[in-house]
Parts: structure tokens; sequence; C-alpha cells
């Protein structure tokens, strides 16, 4: 079956029918299109609208600005910047720059919930974005949590856009209980095939050792 896209899934009549009283909420898993929509997609259907496009973190911000910059239509309406520094411009009460936009994008929105014992003063722009007039975006691939506590703590109506996950690409997979099962794993691969794993520096050190 095809892989479907967001852009694919959102239509330009949902588009003239978001409202700001209600949460348009994205979620689909990583390469499906979430940032390409809000770029391409809905900066061109609406070139007159401005955009905040929040993000958590500065390299995803600078990717994306390098992204519009190489666009043809040039996507002047977008402005992105990270959380931590709307939470900045908050605090020193100095939002006139960030004011005034008819959609904010909270794009990776579980920042709000699963980042902030790592990032502080999460409440400050969580709280700022819910108080815009504008109309608000939510965009994750893990939306449990934040999804939930939208509707059953805030007691806000979501318009939700989703697409699954897809894991037909996986053909193994194992549980373990100790790193043998790794080093076996990694000494019987194949010439021909490579591994990565993903572990703690000094985990990694020692595994360097075998």
């Amino acid at each position: 079956m095809e892989k479907q896209y967001i852009s694919d899934l959102i239509t330009s009549e949902n588009i003239d029918n978001w409202t700001p009283d209600k949460i348009v909420f994205i979620e689909g898993p990583t390469g499906r299109g979430k940032s390409h929509f809000i770029k391409h997609t809905l900066s061109d259907y609406n070139p007159s609208k401005k955009i905040l496009l929040l993000v958590n973190r500065t390299l995803i911000k600078k990717q994306s600005q390098k992204e519009l910059i190489t666009l043809d239509s040039g996507n002047d309406n977008i402005k992105i910047i990270t959380y931590q520094h709307l939470a900045e411009l908050i605090l020193v009460k100095n939002t006139a720059k960030v004011e005034g936009y008819n959609y904010i994008i909270c794009d990776e929105a579980h920042h709000f919930c699963e980042e902030s014992e790592f990032i502080f003063n999460t409440d400050v722009s969580f709280n700022w974005v819910m108080r815009q007039s504008g109309i608000k975006i939510f965009m994750t691939a893990t939306a449990n949590f934040i999804k939930g506590y939208l509707q059953d703590e805030l007691k806000l109506e979501i318009d939700h856009y989703h697409i699954k996950n897809e894991y037909d690409f996986i053909e193994k997979f194992y549980l373990y209980e100790n790193d043998l099962v790794i080093k076996r794993l990694l000494f019987d691969l194949p010439p021909d095939e490579k591994a990565i794993y993903f572990t703690s520096a000094k985990k990694a050190y020692e595994m360097s050792e075998w």
C-alpha cells in the first residue's frame, strides 16, 4: 500500500473549517510530512496569513529556516522560534514580536509534557500558546499524553488527523535480559549486513573491548 502523507490527509476544505476554539491535532510517525505540510501546503494555501512555528531544538530551527530559503515561493509568512526562546520573551514581557499570528504551530507537541523535567518554563510557553486568538495546531508522533491532557483535563475539542505507525519494515524483534545476547547478535551478523546499536558512552566503550 502506498504511503500516506499529512498533505494527502488534510484538504483545503478542512483548513477552511478550522476555528480558534478547537485544537487541530496532527498525529503521525516521522517521515509523513507534518512539517512539510506547514511549510508548503498551509503556507501556500494561505499566503496572507501569518504562521508562527514553534520547535524544540535550535538545530531544527536552523534546518527549517534553511528549507524555507530554498523554496521558490519564499514563504516569508512563517516565523520559526524555539519554545525556549518564546519562554524568554514572555518572562521579560517582550512578546510583541510573536503576537498576532493567525496560526500557532506546536511542532513535537509532546515537548510540553515529556520534556518538562529537562527544560525550564515549559508551562510558560504552553500557557501563552493557549491564550492566543489564532488557530492552534499541535503536531507529534507520540500523542497519547498531550492529547489526553487537552481533552480530559482542559476539556478542549480536537480536530484529530491521524496516520498510524506501520512496522512492516521490521523483520525480527528481540527482547533480552543481558548484554551477551547483543554480543551474539553482533558477532553473528552476516558480512554484508549492518547494525546500529544505541547505548550509553560507557557501555559502548566496554563493548568495544570485546
